[in-house]
């Protein structure tokens, strides 16, 4: 068995550690994670914590979990996408801290749901960059990110890109040193997930 790197968790000759950028992120980010993708060699959110010092990540064994583990703040708002009558975020106002849902839409869901909790802070809803990043899963939308990707772009929203270029870059090197661990022969194009590339044939 190959050695593996005991912070990014890749393979040592795959380190992506010295591209991993360290940002002071504009606002508090906590990641509310379903504990089944924790270990996932797909799950960014542990990638977004290596480039953000101050990222929180609360694992979820089941979504009745949230409203005992989470306390949100004045302030506070909900990654998610846009909900009948429910309050959405706007440019202007900053949140004090962003909770993000990270899991498969279905697990999200589900947390979202059984959770008023999660149900009563605005909601912000955001839309993929014009050019995406390489992707390792398939989106279940055409608006669907990666938890890693969708961090990078609340930052954008709130006019912070410099941080959101950061992450953006980050998530991009991870991903290209995973497809060189699967042995995918091609750099993965803009948008594309690595499923789609083999179906090329590579």
């Amino acid at each position: 068995m190959l050695p593996h790197c005991g912070r990014c968790l890749l393979p040592k000759k795959n380190c992506v550690c010295a591209h991993l950028p360290s940002i002071n992120a504009p606002f508090q980010v906590i990641i509310v994670r379903h504990k089944k993708s924790a270990n996932k060699a797909s799950n960014t959110a542990f990638v977004s914590s290596l480039c953000i010092p101050s990222l929180k990540i609360i694992d979820i064994d089941h979504p009745k979990e949230v409203e005992h583990k989470i306390q949100p703040s004045l302030g506070a708002m909900l990654l998610f996408p846009p909900v009948t009558s429910k309050p959405t975020a706007d440019r202007t106002t900053i949140p004090s801290t962003l909770y993000v849902l990270d899991g498969s839409w279905k697990q999200a869901r589900k947390m979202y749901r059984q959770n008023v909790i999660l149900q009563m802070m605005p909601h912000l809803s955001l839309v993929p960059r014009a050019v995406p990043p390489p992707r390792i899963l398939t989106p279940s939308s055409p608006q669907g990110m990666s938890t890693m990707e969708a961090i990078s772009q609340s930052f954008s929203f709130f006019g912070f890109q410099e941080e959101a270029d950061c992450i953006h870059d980050g998530l991009c090197s991870f991903i290209e040193q995973r497809r060189l661990v699967t042995g995918i022969q091609i750099p993965i194009p803009s948008g594309m997930s690595f499923s789609q590339v083999r179906k090329l044939g590579y």
